[in-house]
C-alpha cells in the first residue's frame, strides 16, 4: 500500500514501539549517521527506553562489518537489513531517527516516515531543504545529548507525537505527496 492514501497515524500512539533507522548501507552518509547513533546517541538513552523501544536498523547493504559499528550484539539494537517493503516497519515504530552528519539532496527516509505519520528526529543535515520546523514538523538535534532527548522525549509524550505526526505528514504531502510531484 502507498503511504500517502493511508489515514495520518494508523496505528495509534500505545500501539507503537521502537525506534526506525533506515539506510541504505551502500552509502558512506548512512553508515556514519548509524555509527554516531550507536555510539554517541543511544548510550544517552535510558535503558529503560530502549527496552520498551528497541532500535530496528532497515536497509539493504548491512554488512557484518558495517552493523559491528553498532555492537553487533548491543542490547536494545535489532539488525534487520533489507526489507520488500518499509510501510510495515514505518507503521510500528514510535519514532523515526535520522542522525546524519554529512549528505545531499532529498532524504526519501524522512519523507517516508512523515507520509506514513511516523513521528521523526533529525539533524539539521537530515532535513535540509525539506522546508520542515523544529517542533511542529519534525524534531531537529544536532548534538548527541539533544538527539536522545529529542527521542525520550518524542517516544513519550504522546501529544507532542500526535502534533507532529498530524503536522509532519500535512508537510511532507504538500511537498512531496502525488498532486504536489
Amino acid at each position: 500500500p502507498d503511504a500517502e492514501a493511508l489515514p495520518a497515524s494508523p496505528v495509534p500512539f500505545g500501539a507503537r514501539r521502537g525506534i526506525l533507522f533506515v539506510g541504505n548501507f551502500r552509502h558512506r552518509p548512512n553508515v556514519e549517521a548509524l555509527g554516531h547513533l550507536c555510539r554517541a546517541v543511544l548510550p544517552r538513552l535510558d535503558p529503560a527506553l530502549l527496552a520498551a523501544h528497541p532500535v530496528s536498523v532497515v536497509g539493504n547493504g548491512l554488512t557484518g562489518s558495517i552493523a559491528e559499528q553498532c555492537g553487533a550484539r548491543a542490547r536494545g539494537v535489532e539488525l534487520v537489513g533489507w526489507v520488500p517493503s518499509l510501510l510495515p516497519y514505518l507503521q510500528r515504530a514510535r519514532v523515526s531517527v535520522i542522525p546524519l552528519l554529512h549528505g545531499a539532496g532529498t532524504k526519501r527516509k524522512l519523507v517516508q516516515a512523515l507520509l506514513a505519520g511516523t513521528p521523526s528526529v533529525s539533524t539539521s543535515i537530515g532535513v535540509e531543504g525539506l522546508g520542515l520546523r523544529d517542533g511542529e514538523d519534525v524534531l531537529v538535534a544536532d548534538e548527541p545529548e539533544a538527539f536522545a532527548a529529542a527521542i525520550a522525549r518524542l517516544a513519550s509524550d504522546e501529544t507532542l507525537w500526535r502534533g507532529l505526526a498530524t503536522r509532519g505528514r500535512e508537510t511532507a504531502l504538500a511537498a512531496h505527496g502525488r498532486d504536489a510531484v
